[in-house]
């Protein structure tokens, strides 16, 4: 009988671990590498964004920083994001967009970010073309 205790507490820690593991802040991939070569990468701006569609985010975003964001793929409708930067890098707002909205970033050059779009699950009215 311990051992069945002690086996199903070893299991429920093991458990337990894994699931806070998971919690961490994800940086989906290419993110540091591809964010690292813009010019821009480590200026500090503020920017608002309040219920906005993904596309009108990084339209505000390039305004704001003078960077060329060209988008290839599909990018959703929704969610719409909302979220303040208050003197954060741009690095750091790239970087939450891409948590937000499942996209991959490639820089084209120190001054022109190319935003990859999955367009695998496309499915028509929830998504709009960039």
């Amino acid at each position: 009988m311990k051992a069945v205790v002690l086996a199903a507490s070893l299991v429920i820690v093991l458990a337990t671990n894994v699931v806070a593991q998971t919690d961490a802040p994800y940086d989906p991939p290419l993110i540091q590498s591809e964010l690292d070569y813009l010019a821009v990468a480590g200026r500090r701006v503020s920017l608002d964004f309040k219920e906005l569609q993904p596309k009108e985010v990084l339209e505000q975003i390039g305004e704001k920083v003078k960077l060329d964001i060209q988008v290839r793929g599909l990018l959703p409708k929704e969610p719409r994001l909302t979220k303040s930067f208050a003197n954060a890098t741009v690095k750091e707002i790239l970087s939450w967009y891409a948590r937000e909205v499942p996209v991959i970033y490639k820089a084209k050059n120190s001054e022109k970010l190319v935003v990859l779009v999955n367009t695998e699950d496309v499915s028509g009215d929830t998504r709009e073309a960039s």
